[in-house]
């Protein structure tokens, strides 16, 4: 036993067993001399940091944490020692920070700082939008998605991406893009099911991620592209199959002269038979009504129950389609170099002479102006009445029947390979050059992207400055017009049987083989499904998972399911 007295004669035996025992505390630690928590985390967050103090003597202990440039948090309280103790900050500005961390024990004892947790702190990416891509794929096939982020920081940051395929399948990108570049990832897809498709940005080095995108969700199937059945005809088939969904009909015309009728089931209904070869396009009346041309030089209207309606004298074989305006009006050209046009309200027919053969469709446009081009290589605006408003030249005989964009603007290609954009006053917009003929009729976008095939084999993308967006090398020459779906989707078939799908950027989804040449454009109804016409007298339907796009001005062969080829006309 110590003792002691005071000059006052008091003990201070008491104050020296204090100081005995502090001296004899020993002090405690911060567990693996390490914090806890994220490398990284975005101006704003609050990120959550974890320490475990451990105390030689067993005494509680509290543990603070010290944030970096000299802002440190106060103690927490005093709990038995090996307890996770977690504390949160937010930064609100960009840099690398060190994080350390400190216990006391509940006698004053302080361990050193620990070892410091390196957090990088900066601006999230912007969320990138739904990965772009097709919603509807095959199994076992691969497919291409985009996405685009952009940095905020200021410092330009590249970016990497992180897409999530569904059901828990990641890909991240072992490579960064510049901020603001459009990326691309593929994935094939083994298992049938309907997947979310989302995708994030990271900026590289910092490592701080944006929020995942909205999903996009993917349906994969087996029998994408599958045949649903198949009709054959009794010969050649050159003209587009028209549908009337109201009906459930499709109407085709044939080299064996006929005009057939068949249910969207695969069913026949009934036959109408002419005097010489229909190789136009037939085009559908609001009433049901079918308008055609044979080549025993007659326009005929049948009704849906097959009756003839009427019937009017051409001075020559027809063009490919006819097209009916507003009010009931019609126009066809023919090989004698006429167009000829019946007025509204079943008013008489006229005809205007060209320099030469009409081998192309008419159409209206929504104010009833009729275009044609002519072998003569011009292209002709004409009243209702028949009359001229203007003609424009090309460098080539005008084969290709003309599409109607946003504005008026008039498209059509020539046999030379040139492809035109004319204003509705008949001024020039713009002119694009393939290598080789154009015999067939371009769609039309919602963005105003002109999409067209050549005999060159490329189909092609132009933007509505004429300008080359993206092509696509097929199989054979080009001479089917395409239509284009709901999800982005391009359908077009190719000399050789190859029917192929592709996506907006021209990646290719799926193909079909129909066995033979495919000149005639595809027609795609309300169900997802896909008709079409070889030249071997085939009639092909295929689910395709796929709707028309009804928000663009052009979005088919003679601008809709019913073939009216009038701008603005149902879709």
């Amino acid at each position: 036993m110590l003792e002691a007295q005071s000059r006052h004669g008091r003990t201070v035996l008491t104050t020296l067993c204090v100081l005995a025992l502090l001296a004899c505390n020993r002090p405690p630690e911060i567990q693996h001399d390490a914090v806890f928590g994220p490398s990284h985390g975005a101006v704003g967050d609050t990120l959550w940091f974890s320490a475990r103090a451990l105390d030689p003597d067993g005494d509680s202990v509290g543990v603070r944490v010290a944030w970096g440039a000299d802002d440190t948090s106060g103690w927490t309280g005093f709990d038995v020692p090996g307890k996770l103790e977690s504390l949160s900050y937010v930064w609100h500005d960009d840099g690398y920070r060190i994080v350390t961390a400190q216990a006391r024990d509940i006698r004053g004892a302080l361990s050193n700082w620990s070892l410091g947790r390196g957090v990088s702190i900066g601006v999230a990416p912007v969320r990138p939008e739904p990965p772009i891509g097709p919603g509807y794929v095959q199994l076992d096939r691969e497919y291409a998605f985009r996405a685009v982020s952009r940095d905020t920081s200021g410092h330009e940051r590249r970016l990497r991406y992180v897409f999530d395929w569904g059901r828990g399948k990641l890909d991240t990108a072992a490579v960064s893009y510049p901020s603001g570049d459009t990326v691309i990832h593929r994935h094939t897809w083994r298992t049938p099911g309907t997947y979310e498709v989302r995708v994030k940005a990271i900026t590289d080095r910092v490592g701080i991620p944006s929020a995942w995108s909205e999903p996009r969700r993917v349906l994969v199937d087996s029998a994408l592209g599958s045949l649903i059945w198949q009709y054959v005809l009794g010969a050649e088939v050159h003209s587009s199959p028209a549908l009337d969904e109201e009906r459930g009909l499709l109407y085709v015309g044939c080299d064996d002269f006929r005009l057939y009728a068949v249910t969207t089931a695969g069913g026949p209904v009934w036959q109408f038979v002419t005097s010489g070869r229909v190789r136009t396009t037939p085009a559908v009346a609001p009433d049901g009504a079918v308008v055609f041309g044979s080549d025993d030089e007659t326009l005929y209207c049948v009704g849906p129950d097959g009756l003839l309606r009427w019937r009017h004298g051409l001075a020559d074989k027809p063009g490919p389609a006819p097209a009916l305006g507003p009010g009931g009006a019609v126009a066809i050209g023919d090989e004698s170099g006429r167009i000829h046009v019946r007025a509204p309200d079943a008013g008489e027919w006229r005809s205007y002479r060209t320099g030469g053969r009409v081998r192309c469709g008419p159409a209206f446009g929504a104010d009833g102006t009729v275009y044609a081009g002519s072998d003569d290589r011009l292209l002709y605006a004409l009243t209702p009445a028949c009359s001229l408003l203007w003609s424009y030249p090309a460098t080539g005989r005008i084969r290709g029947s003309p599409a109607i964009g946003a504005g008026g603007t008039v498209h059509f290609g020539c046999d030379d390979g040139a492809f035109y954009a004319v204003a509705p006053d008949g001024g020039f917009r713009w002119r694009y050059k393939a290598g080789g003929d154009i015999n067939c009729s371009p769609a039309i976008g919602a963005d105003g992207t002109v999409y067209v095939g050549s005999d060159d084999r490329w189909f092609y993308a132009l933007d509505s400055s004429g300008r080359v967006r993206w092509r696509f090398k097929s199989d054979g020459r080009i001479k089917s017009s395409p239509a284009l779906g709901d999800n982005g989707e391009i359908l077009f078939g190719a000399d050789g049987g190859s029917f192929c799908v592709l996506n907006g950027w021209g990646d290719l989804m799926w193909d079909y083989d129909a066995g033979n040449d495919i000149q005639t454009g595809p027609v795609v109804g309300s169900d997802s499904t896909v008709y079409l016409a070889g030249t071997d007298g085939r009639l092909h339907a295929l689910r395709t998972g796929c709707r028309l796009a009804t928000d663009a001005p052009w979005p088919m062969y003679r601008h809709d399911a019913r073939r009216s080829a009038r701008a603005g006309g149902p879709h």
